[in-house]
């Protein structure tokens, strides 16, 4: 028998972006059996299926060019402005690497001050000694 609860279960995370299998798998381990899932996925996958299928109409007796004609009509109306943007991801990305390119500057030119703070001991370390030496001693 088919659980209305895992087929509920499962529109609802094909609705939230979730595959098939992952939400089966999610079911299986919250501990429900195999065979229910699977007999409850496939219940869910032919309402799909039914609810894509067109409802067939008898036959009119348009030409088919008519026809044709239509649905090339459709086509052309529909335009390319009309899909619709799920969400900002590029948009963050943009300005993630941005704050990122800054954050990198700022990195490297104190790693280059380091350097050359360690490069100018090197050189005068002897005076830095005598400075230190006659400044506590």
């Amino acid at each position: 028998m088919i659980k209305t609860e895992i087929i509920e279960g499962i529109r609802r995370g094909i609705l939230r972006g979730e595959t098939l299998r992952e939400v089966m798998m999610s079911f299986y381990n919250a501990g429900y059996s195999k065979e229910e899932i699977e007999e409850a996925a496939r219940a869910w996958q032919t309402e799909q299926m039914q609810a894509r299928m067109p409802i067939l109409q008898p036959q009119t007796k348009q030409p088919i060019q008519k026809t044709i004609q239509e649905l090339v009509v459709q086509k052309q109306t529909l335009s390319p402005q009309s899909v619709q943007k799920i969400s900002n991801y590029e948009q963050k990305r943009t300005l993630i690497s941005k704050k990122s390119i800054i954050i990198t500057a700022i990195l490297v030119l104190i790693l280059l001050l380091l350097i050359g703070a360690l490069v100018a001991t090197f050189f005068f370390r002897q005076q830095i000694i005598d400075f230190f030496q006659s400044s506590f001693g």
